[in-house]
């Protein structure tokens, strides 16, 4: 039932183009300039999803949940005329996001003078709407579509039907935005893309339903502790599976930082039992430092104080003489991550089906280039005001 899966996975109305790493010139310089090529990548991939996606669905507009500073929205305003709005926390990356539209906005108009100029009362050819709003398991369909409302200038009642994205929504943003899309009426296409799954809140939101981030479908809730995830098993899911397959065979003596950083977390835990997920720092060049060298940069911005002699204990140099053992515990880890990472997600697809929503899960991206690369399609078939309750 859902062609859309024929239509990008087997590329009947696509042509992907081809990614060179190097230099990708796919995209107009307007579309490249603060883009990181991993990004590059996913924006000319991703926005051909949502044209399609919208012309499935009979819209001309996009929210976004989660823009960031706006790279897809840009590219789907500017370059696939689509009306587009985006939605995040209040303050994050709002002033670089409305500079770069900006400036990518200047440079189309110089390529296209005269047909901006000509369109220019084309509410497709408008530069992204920005709108501050933190969405969480507690936000309303309706106060989704004052969003809509807002950046679009239309009354509540006539609110323009769109497709709602989410690219790297992290941690509940991902299941808030699914669970809006099945309760929005305007929402008519899904496009979201999932990280940092061990940030998902498992406890259940107060309110009407009890929403809870995972699990979401009745199939998932049903299986009880046989499904539950523990944080370790989230965050494993969160690793990039080919990039350390490729980081194996090419250098394996840079994998000693697995060893470092299970070292440090070991003396932070014994001094301060409640900082076990506590945040570190990433250090550049770890594998030519010395632990102590490591801790103290990785600390850089650790709260608590941790004496120097706890640093350069000499039984610390002696550990790190088993770093190989490390790493391949980390690796016999990272080979469930993929399973774990498929139970998150197929749990989303299965919450639509629950909904009478067709869903489907499609692997878009290059995986060595952005390791979260599944993206979980959907759209409505005629009338859902029948939708099922899913408790």
């Amino acid at each position: 039932p859902f062609l859309l899966t024929d239509d990008v996975a087997g590329g009947n109305n696509l042509h992907w183009p081809v990614f060179h790493r190097c230099g990708n010139r796919n995209l107009t310089h307007a579309f490249r300039k603060h883009v990181k090529l991993k990004k590059q990548h996913e924006i000319i991939r991703l926005g051909m999803v949502i044209e399609l996606l919208a012309k499935k669905c009979e819209c001309l507009h996009v929210l976004d949940v989660g823009s960031g500073q706006g790279h897809l929205a840009r590219l789907l305003a500017l370059d696939k005329k689509l009306g587009v709005a985006t939605v995040d926390l209040v303050g994050s990356h709002l002033t670089s996001a409305q500079r770069f539209d900006h400036q990518a906005a200047l440079h189309v108009q110089k390529k296209k003078t005269m047909e901006i100029e000509a369109d220019a009362r084309d509410p497709s050819c408008r530069l992204p709407r920005h709108v501050e709003l933190e969405i969480s398991m507690a936000t309303t369909p309706a106060e989704l579509e004052q969003v809509a409302e807002k950046a679009w200038g239309r009354a509540q009642s006539s609110v323009e039907n769109f497709v709602l994205v989410g690219l790297h929504t992290c941690g509940n943003l991902g299941p808030s935005m699914i669970q809006l899309f099945a309760d929005s009426p305007a929402a008519r296409g899904l496009v979201s893309v999932g990280c940092c799954y061990m940030k998902l809140n498992e406890d259940k939101c107060e309110g009407i339903g009890r929403k809870m981030a995972y699990p979401m479908s009745s199939h998932v809730h049903a299986l009880g502790d046989v499904a539950a995830l523990s944080y370790q098993a989230r965050e494993v899911a969160c690793h990039a599976f080919e990039v350390y397959t490729r980081k194996l065979k090419e250098s394996p003596l840079a994998l000693k930082i697995h060893c470092y950083r299970a070292l440090l977390e070991k003396l932070i835990v014994d001094r301060y039992k409640d900082q076990r997920h506590c945040g570190l720092g990433s250090v550049k060049h770890a594998a030519s430092l010395t632990f102590s060298q490591y801790a103290r940069k990785a600390l850089e911005k650790f709260p608590l104080p941790l004496p120097d002699e706890d640093l350069d204990s000499p039984e610390l140099e002696l550990a790190m003489n088993e770093w190989q053992c490390v790493v391949v515990f980390y690796s016999l880890r990272l080979l469930l991550a993929p399973v774990i990472e498929s139970l998150l997600l197929v749990d989303r697809m299965l919450y639509l089906w629950d909904c009478r929503i067709p869903s489907c899960l499609l692997p878009l991206f290059d995986p060595s280039l952005s390791p979260r690369n599944l993206v979980l399609l959907a759209f409505k078939e005629g009338s859902h005001s029948d939708k099922p309750h899913v408790g």
